[in-house]
């Protein structure tokens, strides 16, 4: 994941939801707990600061807050090319298959709950893409 891209996607979200500016962190970490599901701990203002400057990435569980919050853009710079197609075989196999069994190998390690983090977060990156190339994105 590269925290650089994520930050400037975390920028552009919170500047079309605020209309125009970033807010404080203060605010940022306010309204994220308004939009964080029962459980979840609260974020400190240290950590929007961290997010925005690319010093660090959420969790799978916050990254789905700012997803339901900020919206599925938020997510373009995490999605590894999963949504990217590419016609060229690698060494005779097509490439989707080496992701596929790159991706099982990762996810037999989560735990049920992060499984299931992951395929909610899944869904999110399917609907920006299938709303992408109804807008001729894609």
């Amino acid at each position: 994941m590269q925290h650089k891209d994520f930050a400037e996607a975390l920028a552009g979200s919170l500047r079309r939801h605020y209309g125009g500016h970033i807010p404080s962190f203060s605010t940022i970490a306010r309204d994220f707990a308004l939009h964080s599901p029962a459980g979840l701990a609260p974020i400190s203002v240290e950590t929007p600061r961290k997010w925005i400057r690319g010093e660090s990435l959420p969790s799978l569980e916050r990254l789905q807050t700012l997803t339901h919050w900020l919206g599925p853009e938020i997510l373009e710079p995490l999605n590894g090319g999963f949504l990217k197609k590419s016609d060229k075989p690698h060494n005779g196999i097509h490439p989707t298959a080496d992701r596929i069994a790159n991706v099982t190998e990762l996810l037999e390690q989560l735990t049920s709950d992060e499984l299931d983090s992951v395929e909610q977060l899944l869904g999110h990156l399917v609907k920006a893409h299938v709303k992408q190339r109804g807008n001729g994105k894609a």
